[in-house]
Formats: C-alpha cells, sequence, structure tokens
C-alpha cells in the first residue's frame, strides 16, 4: 500500500514537491480529526470514488483544494505566532468581502471557515460525522448535505 498518506495528496492534483512539502501537514490534520490511516485508505479506495467522478481533473482539483484548506486551517496558530492576522468566517458569507480581506492583507491575512470545513469537507472526504454531534447543524439533511432545512 505504500504511504497512503501521500498516496492521497498525489490522488488529488499535488505535485511531487507539494505532497512532500505537505505530508506531515496532512498527517497532523488526519491525527487532529481522528481521521485513522485505514480512514484515509477507504476514503481513497471506497468513499470518495463512489460520490466523486475522480475521472475529472476538475473533481480532483477540487478536492486537492479542500485538502490544502484543512491544512492551512491546522497552521492557523502557527501563523497567528508569526505576526499573521487570521479571519474566521462562518457561512453564509460573501465571496467577494472575504477576497478584499486576503487582497488587502495578502501574506500577513490567513481566511479560515471552521465550520465548512468540520461540517462539510469532513463529511464528503471521509463520511465521518463524528465531529458534528451534539452540534446543530439544521441546514443538513441527514447525509450531511447543505442545505437540509425544509422550513
Amino acid at each position: 500500500m505504500g504511504d497512503i498518506y501521500r498516496q492521497y495528496l498525489m490522488a488529488f492534483e499535488f505535485t511531487e514537491e507539494e505532497a512532500e512539502e505537505n505530508l506531515p501537514f496532512w498527517k497532523h490534520v488526519c491525527e487532529l480529526l481522528n481521521v485513522s490511516k485505514e480512514d484515509v485508505h477507504d476514503s481513497l479506495e471506497k468513499w470518495i470514488p463512489q460520490y466523486w467522478d475522480i475521472s475529472l481533473k476538475g473533481v480532483r482539483k477540487c478536492i486537492g483544494a479542500f485538502i490544502r484548506e484543512l491544512i492551512q486551517f491546522s497552521r492557523l496558530a502557527e501563523y497567528k505566532a508569526n505576526g499573521a492576522r487570521i479571519v474566521y468566517c462562518n457561512l453564509p458569507v460573501h465571496p467577494a468581502a472575504v477576497y478584499a480581506n486576503k487582497v488587502a492583507g495578502g501574506d500577513r491575512i490567513h481566511i479560515s471557515q471552521p465550520d465548512f470545513l468540520l461540517f462539510s469537507v469532513i463529511r464528503v472526504l471521509f463520511g465521518k460525522t463524528e465531529l458534528m454531534q451534539g452540534k446543530d447543524f439544521s441546514c443538513l439533511n441527514k447525509n450531511g448535505q447543505h442545505c437540509g432545512r425544509t422550513g
């Protein structure tokens, strides 16, 4: 099986260099989110192929963007310790407002949407809902899809 963490990154359009650079951070993300090596394997071999058409490069790049965002999220404390400002956003947020902050702040600003990452990305990449237990995600249906509101 080799290093499943590296295989995961490579499957979703990380270059060799990007995979090498991000591998320790990706493993750390998995630890933080209680995603095991087996979960990573099952996600790559079963879950994602079942729900995503990964024959399409754009789909693989989209999943890669989710992974990159998770990695950035896991490094926010490091960025803050180095003097960067963190902007946390909740859904729904207008993309233009977020982008304006990023453009204005450049590398001194990092933007994160923790609610999106925790209730959407973890579900769609790994099929895990443990992090959602006890939370009010009334906008999600039973499968974790947005928007599950009926009224």
